[in-house]
């Protein structure tokens, strides 16, 4: 698990403007972290507010979400994505 999270770091670190991989990494946080692990990854997302990623960008640009906070965008962006089983 602890790979996981170095990857999704480097990811971050790469990119801090890609939504997509906030809420990539969050849903991971969901399915294996704790409470503070998915607080830690909320605050980070909330401090960078990306702007970018294919569906970041598709779902914070929607009429019905242009009043939703960044760690509203990732949370509903979260439950959307599909991890492969």
């Amino acid at each position: 698990m602890e790979r996981a999270r170095e990857w999704f770091a480097r990811a971050i670190n790469i990119d801090l403007d890609n939504g997509d991989a906030f809420a990539t990494w969050y849903k991971f946080e969901l399915s294996h972290g704790t409470p503070e692990e998915q607080e830690r990854v909320l605050k980070k997302c909330t401090d960078v507010e990306p702007r970018h990623g294919e569906k970041w960008a598709e779902m914070s640009k929607d009429v019905a979400n242009w009043k939703k906070r960044p760690e509203e965008i990732l949370k509903q962006l979260a439950t959307q994505i599909v991890i492969p089983t």
